[in-house]
Formats: structure tokens, sequence, C-alpha cells
């Protein structure tokens, strides 16, 4: 605004003592003359806030004949938006507009003012502009704009506000939303967004008439983000639509086995027992990991699918017999063989010195790494391309399960003031709760623990865990402080109990919040650099200088088993998701698997070319992440809840193998006798899936 329209403004709203209205009125009298956007909206302003009669009486006077398209622009902006100072519209603007027929050309005032003077063609006429105004003014407070827009919004003519409208049902569904598709009768256009169109509404015959070989919803799915395939997902799941399964297993589509997760095998399995066509039962049970096979069986263990012969029926019936009695828990126990087949898939630059320290998001869509060169970097973890860096150093850590405690240790007699900013960093931004850190040297030494409570890093608690100085060795079974630096924390799974591993070989648990000692773990020959306990809070794992990892009974300490192999120091460790992988990082360069609890040797992984210093598996068990001396992050593949029809001939000779070992359980003899059923029916058994 000008200085001359400023200070009328100003004027028109004078309280000056005697002179004021004399004052107030001459600037109405200006800015009726003046009738340029500038004034009208001031004047229109002055109708609805000014007290002053008089003044009103001018401004009225003058908006009553605007003939500049800009000014009826402003003056509809003014009518509009004078619901802000009060429940409706001002009553004398409002005359005004509807006996002068004013219609602002901007598109939020044009659908407004065009609904109220009764202007609809305009409205209904209108490009993809008036669709956002229109779909806010049915909610409108003013009854004659809320009607008029309903009934706008079932009679649009343009083609492409009918498809905008209809992508926004698809984006963000509501009742109000898809009643006016219906009673308008709007589809897309487009081909692939019809179909997904009628699947979500679930007009199943239109769909069925339109795609045919689900060509069309295949793409539409592989487009859609993945909220809208969770939507796609449910609406196949609750209407038992094989379409979807039909989609993602068939590789003719540009889809891979590989990629489909957990969730969306269970849904398959909901899919089949609400539809149980055979055709896509066979496809399922060559497919599908053996846990998501005997799911299905179980689910169609009182229907009884339409077998195109008797040979099919004996098959599936086999099967049944095989599965009814497997626990599911007891499938974890093909992961040793399932982990034998990870691989590298990707190698991460950036850094310049040493990886410290790597977190997975809650999400698994973010890896956030910490090194050496003082920084912290957060990574796409499907695409690996960086998102940003922190300049940040990391200090040894642990914290709980439930991310309520962080535990934060220092170099020296005086407390860490706060807690890293990365900690806050990754809380707030990506919901990732990291359950270890070490300090940017290769090694945290620690002589205080701080107690934070979180998310607001509050301070709760201070104590003492080791005496001072390095390369103290007294053993003393008396002595509750450790008697060297401190290199490594945990807390258990319930917060309770804080587990410290030292440069005096011991380890030591601590009672939280109040820090009293609760007992001394001794085992190791050298210090002891990494912790981790197991998710269900059974195990404790150490891995240390010796070049061992030692397995503890929780939280009795009892001693379980030394698993031996790496030929340098132990670094690091990382368990997946469902306790049955342990997986350990050396100073020998090489990263080797273990099966839980039993500690057997799984397989080593090769490409560091240096120290492996953290180790992170992601939220689905499913990507390891690695980093380490050489500057890198490698990512690696971990396999778990394999497709049927990825196990090969190698695999069926160590399953026949384990079934004859005397040594292991029954129920998980089961397992393998079920999972070699399975894999001999995709090689051996050749069904005709086509349906008769």
């Amino acid at each position: 605004m000008s200085n001359e329209y400023q200070v009328l403004s100003e004027r028109i709203y004078s309280d000056f003592p005697i002179f004021g209205s004399c004052i107030r009125q001459r600037a109405a009298v200006a800015l009726s003359k003046d009738k340029s956007p500038q004034a009208v909206k001031i004047l229109a302003e002055a109708v609805v806030r000014s007290s002053d009669r008089k003044v009103i009486t001018i401004a009225l006077e003058a908006l009553r004949n605007l003939r500049d398209r800009d000014s009826v622009n402003a003056f509809c902006q003014v009518w509009a938006e004078s619901q802000v100072w009060a429940e409706s519209r001002h009553k004398d603007l409002t005359t005004i507009l509807k006996n002068r027929r004013y219609v602002s050309t901007e598109p939020k005032f044009l659908v407004l003012s065009a609904l109220k003077v009764g202007a609809l063609d305009l409205v209904k006429k209108g490009d993809i502009k008036v669709l956002d105004p229109l779909l806010a003014a049915i909610s409108d407070k003013d009854t004659q704009i809320a009607s008029a827009a309903s009934v706008c919004l079932v009679e649009l003519q343009d083609r492409k506000v009918i498809d905008a409208l209809c992508k926004r049902w698809i984006e963000n569904p509501s009742s109000q939303l898809q009643n006016v598709i219906q009673k308008g009768g709007y589809e897309p256009e487009e081909p692939s967004s019809k179909a997904l169109f009628y699947f979500l509404l679930g007009e199943w015959q239109k769909y069925e008439n339109l795609d045919f070989d689900q060509s069309l919803l295949a793409k539409a799915y592989q487009l859609a983000p993945q909220e809208l395939k969770g939507r796609i997902s449910e609406k196949a799941r609750t209407g038992g639509r094989i379409e979807l399964i039909k989609i993602l297993t068939d590789t003719r589509l540009s889809f891979n086995v590989d990629t489909i997760t957990d969730q969306y095998w269970e849904i398959f399995t909901d899919i089949l027992k609400l539809q149980p066509n055979r055709r896509e039962i066979w496809r399922f049970l060559n497919n599908a990991p053996a846990l998501y096979s005997k799911k299905l069986l179980d689910k169609l263990s009182n229907t009884s699918p339409k077998w195109s012969n008797n040979i099919e029926e004996f098959t599936f019936k086999q099967l049944f017999e095989l599965a009814k009695n497997l626990k599911e828990q007891d499938f974890n126990f093909l992961s040793s063989f399932e982990a034998q087949k990870t691989t590298h898939t990707k190698t991460l630059t950036g850094h310049t010195n040493a990886l410290m320290n790597l977190v997975i998001s809650l999400d698994g869509q973010t890896l956030i790494s910490s090194s050496a060169d003082d920084t912290v970097r957060f990574w796409n973890l499907l695409s690996g391309n960086q998102i940003k860096t922190l300049a940040s150093p990391s200090y040894l850590a642990a914290i709980s399960s439930d991310g309520r405690v962080l535990a934060s240790g220092s170099r020296d007699e005086s407390p860490l003031e706060h807690p890293n900013i990365q900690f806050k960093e990754l809380v707030d931004t990506f919901g990732a709760l990291p359950d270890s850190f070490s300090y940017g040297d290769a090694r945290a030494i620690t002589i205080n623990i701080r107690l934070w409570d979180l998310p607001h890093a509050t301070l709760s608690k201070t104590f003492k865990v080791s005496t001072t100085g390095p390369g103290s060795n007294r053993l003393d079974d008396s002595q509750v402080l450790h008697t060297s630096l401190v290199y490594s924390l945990a807390i258990s799974p319930n917060g309770k109990i804080l587990i410290s591993g030292s440069e005096d070989k011991t380890i030591r648990l601590w009672s939280l919040p109040d820090g009293n000692h609760i007992k001394t773990l001794r085992g190791h020959t050298d210090a002891v650099c990494c912790l981790k306990m197991s998710p269900n809070g059974k195990i404790l794992i150490s891995g240390s200088n010796d070049k061992t990892i030692r397995l503890w009974s929780y939280p009795d300490g009892t001693f379980i088993k030394t698993l031996i192999g790496h030929t340098d120091v132990v670094n690091s460790l990382a368990i997946s998701p469902d306790g049955t992988i342990l997986v350990s990082g050396s100073q020998d360069k090489t990263i080797r698997l273990w099966s839980l609890p039993d500690g057997t040797f799984i397989k080593t992984l090769t490409g560091h070319t240096d120290a492996v210093y953290s180790l992170v598996i992601s939220p689905d068990g499913k990507t390891l992440a690695s980093g380490g001396q050489d500057n890198t992050i490698r990512l690696w593949k971990l396999s778990q809840n394999i497709p049927i029809d990825k196990f090969n001939i190698e695999d069926i000779s160590k399953i026949e193998l384990k079934i004859d070992d005397y040594r292991i359980k029954e129920s998980f003899r089961n397992i393998l006798k079920f999972t070699l059923a399975l894999i001999h029916l995709r090689q051996q058994f050749d069904i005709d899936i086509e349906d008769s």
C-alpha cells in the first residue's frame, strides 16, 4: 500500500478529539472519488469495521458503482473475507454483491461470489482452478453458497476438473467426495486410473469388463504411493479379490516375488480364504515363504476348493497334514538356511573418516551414520542417496527399547552437559532410536554415566561406573566399579538394567534408575568392546578384544557359549528383529552371521577393506548396514522368509541333511519336512493351474 493510501486508511478510523468525524468523512470522500482497487478495499473494510454511520453511507454509495474489474475483485475479496470478523458475511456488502451481480475473476473469490449471485454456469464450466475453492464452498457457513456448491459439483463440465476430482478421491477418500462423484456419474478418463477407480469403489463388474488381464491395475499399483498401495491391498483383502495376488506374483507384469513383504503375504492368505481360487492357491504355494503357506493352509482348513482332479486334491491334503501341527514360532528355525543367501547390494560413500555408528529409522526408510569425521549423515535406505549432513561428534550411549531412557557416557570426570544433538535430531525427524553409540576415535572411554529421560532429554541421574585411568587391571571381587575404562553400554528391553563392558575384561550390570551395582560377569580375556541384548531379553551377547563372542543367559548372567571364528577384535554386534540371527563385525575386516539361540556359524561376509566398527539391521529384518575404518557403508540383503521358488538344489541337500540330524528338535524337523515338500511341489509336480 502506497503512502497516500496508508494515510487515508488511518484517517478513515481517526479518533482525534472534536475533529475526528470530519477527518474520517473527508478520507471516505477522497477514497470514493478514487475508486481504485486499493481505495475500494479500504472502503469495503470500513463498511465492516467502522462505527461511523456517515463514513459507512459514503462507502456504500461508492461501492454500488464499481466498473473497473480489479476494483470489483477487491470488493469481492473483502466481502468473502468479511466472515473472518463475524459469523456471516457483512449484510450490506452482500446486498451490493447480489444487486450489482459482482463476480470476481480470481478463482477463490470467483467461486464464492458466483455461487452467491446465482451465476452457477461460471462455476460449472470453470477450469481446474475452481476445484479447490468449490470443494471448500460445500462446507461454507452460508447455506445458500453451500447448497449452490453441491449443485455445481455434480454438474461439472470440464474434463480436467472431473479427472482431478476423481484423483482427489482416489488419493484422499471421503464419503462426501464419494457421494459427489457417484451423483455426478464421474469417472477418470485414463484407463489405468479408471480401473483403479472402479476397484476402490468396489464396482467389480465394471472393473472386470475394463481390466480383464489386470494390466491396468498393475500399472496403477506401480505408480501409487505407499499409502494408496495400502488401500488397494485392504480393498482386495476385504473383498476377496485375487487380482492383487495375480499382479504381485506375475513376473510378466514386471513385479518380483522377492519384493513382496510379509504384510502382503498375510493379505494374500486372507484373500484366498474368502476366494479359494484353485489356480491362485497353487500359485501361492509355489511362491510364498513356507510360513505363509502354513498360514494359508490353516485358513483353508474348513473350505473345499474346487480341484480339477484327484491328484490336486490328494497333494493338497498331504500338505495340510504336514502343516496342521506346526507352530508358527518354530519357522524361525529356517532363518539359518535363509541367512546363507545374504548378499551385498550397495556401497555408500561420503564420510571422510571411520564409520562408528549406524541407525535405521523406525519406519525403515532412513539410515543415519555417525563418523569419526564429526558428522552425522542421513541416507535414503532404498536408493542409497544422501539426504542431509549434521556437524556433530558422537559419544558412547545406549537407549532403552521403549525409547524412554538414554544412558550417556563421558570421557572424563566431568559430565556431558547434554546428550549429543544427533539424538534429538533422530527422534524428532525420523523417529529413530539408536541402541548404542561410541565415541568418534574408534573407542569410547567412559567413567561417568548420565541418565536422561526421553524425548525431552532431561537429566535424571548421574553415577560413576569406573575408576579413573586407563590400563588399571585390578581384579577384586569386592570392587563394585570397573577398574578401567568402559567401552560399551546396553540397556535391557524393560529399561531397568544398564549393562557395561570394560577394558578390565568384565561386564557389569547396574539397576536403573538408581545406578546400583547388581553383578559382574567374567570370562573374556581382554577388553569387552560391544554388547547386545536379544529382543526377548533372554540372551546377552558380548564381543571382545580377545576375538571371541560370548553368550550369557539374562538376567542370571550364566555363561552359555563362546563363538569362535573372528581372527581379530570383535568391534560390533547386531541382532535381527526376530532374534534368530546374530551379526558380528571385526577388526579382521569381516562380518560373520550366527544363528540364535544356539550360536551356530552361518556365513562370512567380505567386502570391507578395513575394520568393521558398526552394524545395524532394519526393522523388517531384511537389510543389514555395516560401516568401518574404510570410511564406507555397505548394505546387505538379509534373506528372511524366502519365497519357496528361491531354494535351489544345494539348499535341498542341506535341508535333507538337517532332517536326518538327530540333535534337532522334532518340531524343527517337521518344519524342514514341510518346507521340503513345498520345494518338491514346485520342482517336481507339474500341476495344470489353468482354470478348468
